[in-house]
Formats: C-alpha cells, sequence, structure tokens
C-alpha cells in the first residue's frame, strides 16, 4: 500500500512501478489503473476517491460510477482525463469547488506501467532557461575562440555566408570550365569533314601547320633554343680558327 512521502520529497524525480500488481490483475485496463495508481506514493489517502473506496469495499464500483459520485462531491480527487490503452493514461489531481468547476493541481501518467509525475509550469521553465543559458554561453565561447583581428577591418568572425559565396564562385568556376570543354569539343567536332581526295589533302598539308605543331609549343621553343645554342657554338670555333690562321 501507499505510504505519504515527506512533504520535501521532489515527487517529479521519482519514477514507480509495482510489476507484481499488474501481473496479479492481468495487466493495466482503464477500469483498474486508478486501483493500481492508489498503490503508488503519489496517491493522496485523504482523497475522495480513498473515501468511496472504503465506503464500497465490499460492494466494488466500476468507473462509471465512480465518476458520477465523484462530480457530486467536492474535495481532492484523482481522474483519468486522457487515456490510450495499454500503454498510456494521464491521471489529473484535481479540488472539485462545485459540480461544474474544479481546479486542478497535478498531472500523473501511467505510461507502460511506469508512474510519473509532471513537471510544474515553474520547473519547466527553469529548465528551459537553464538550457537556454547553457546554449548562449557555449556559443559565445566558440564565437570568441574563431575570431580574428586585423588592422584595417578590425575584429572579424567566419560565416555561412561566406562560405556560401565561396562555394558559389567555386561552383561557377566549374561550370565555366565545363562550357569551354563543351565548345572545344563542339568546334573540334566541327571542323571533321569527310576525307577528301589525295591531291587536295596534300595541298592542305603544305598550306595549314599540322594538329601536333599546334598543341606542342612548348615543344618548338626547346627545339629552337638548341638550334640557336649549336649556332653559337659553331661561330666561337670559326672565330677560334680564324685567330690561329692569322697568328701563323
Amino acid at each position: 500500500m501507499s505510504s505519504v512521502p515527506p512533504a520535501d520529497l521532489d515527487l517529479t524525480s521519482i519514477q514507480w512501478r509495482m510489476p507484481e500488481w499488474v501481473q496479479a490483475m492481468g495487466g493495466l485496463r482503464t477500469e483498474n489503473v486508478l486501483e493500481y495508481f492508489s498503490q503508488s506514493p503519489f496517491y493522496d489517502r485523504r482523497s475522495n476517491n480513498q473515501m468511496l473506496k472504503m465506503q464500497s469495499q465490499f460492494n466494488a464500483l466500476d468507473l462509471g460510477d465512480m465518476n458520477s459520485q465523484l462530480q457530486r462531491l467536492q474535495g481532492i480527487q484523482f481522474v483519468i482525463i486522457h487515456e490510450r490503452p495499454p500503454d498510456l493514461w494521464i491521471i489529473q489531481k484535481q479540488n472539485r469547488l462545485n459540480p461544474s468547476e474544479v481546479k486542478p493541481l497535478a498531472n500523473y501518467f501511467v505510461c507502460n506501467e511506469n508512474i510519473y509525475m509532471a513537471p510544474n509550469a515553474y520547473t519547466l521553465l527553469a529548465t528551459r532557461l537553464l538550457n537556454a543559458t547553457y546554449c548562449l554561453r557555449k556559443a559565445l565561447s566558440d564565437v570568441k575562440d574563431i575570431a580574428s583581428f586585423s588592422p584595417e577591418r578590425g575584429y572579424s568572425y567566419p560565416t555561412n555566408l561566406s562560405l556560401d559565396s565561396e562555394l558559389d564562385e567555386s561552383q561557377q568556376e566549374d561550370n565555366l570550365d565545363d562550357t569551354v570543354a563543351s565548345e572545344n569539343q563542339e568546334t573540334f567536332a566541327g571542323d571533321r569533314q569527310p576525307n577528301p581526295p589525295a591531291s587536295e589533302e596534300k595541298e592542305e598539308a603544305s598550306n595549314t601547320p599540322s594538329l601536333e605543331s599546334a598543341m606542342t609549343p612548348s615543344l618548338d621553343m626547346s627545339v629552337c633554343r638548341a638550334l640557336f645554342q649549336s649556332i653559337a657554338v659553331q661561330n666561337q670555333k670559326l672565330a677560334q680558327n680564324s685567330q690561329s690562321n692569322s697568328s701563323t
């Protein structure tokens, strides 16, 4: 049976379950979930539910009869406000002022045989503010680490906008390279003509440079450089021979 918890105990930190009770009752159902809840430390034995339970211990009340009698009583009550059997029920602790007016006090939920107390608005707001403060402090620390300073611009920070612009520029360069390559390929394909007769092919070969010479300018420059060097060596030899002949 449930016992009265200490007044300073935070019930929102408690997870309660009694698997042997569930097994003995053949599982949880909407008809017996309030009885299961009455075994937990969240239950108030001064409630109207307990009073009706004691009065009907020899004549069990079904859920419908209990709810109708609770509406006629004033005081602390536990009622089911939402159900999704077989794994979820939400139970509300309320103070009934009259048959048509109640004041909610707390909410509890039964999930897979576990009973929890829902946090109040103050606890929920305090937790969210604490998480927001932690995230802001971490963000400021990260921004401080990536800051850069220059005498011209002062402090600056990398942004997603600058990264996006760099990506756009690189993508534009890739697109430009693809366009130039496709144009060159089309030009090369357009220049190809059916094979002309042998005489015309010889005339064109004599009048136009070869494709290999046009595509290898670095090879032509190296050949010219070697020719100039050999000519200079020959001139030096001729000059030496002329000097030796004049001396004799």
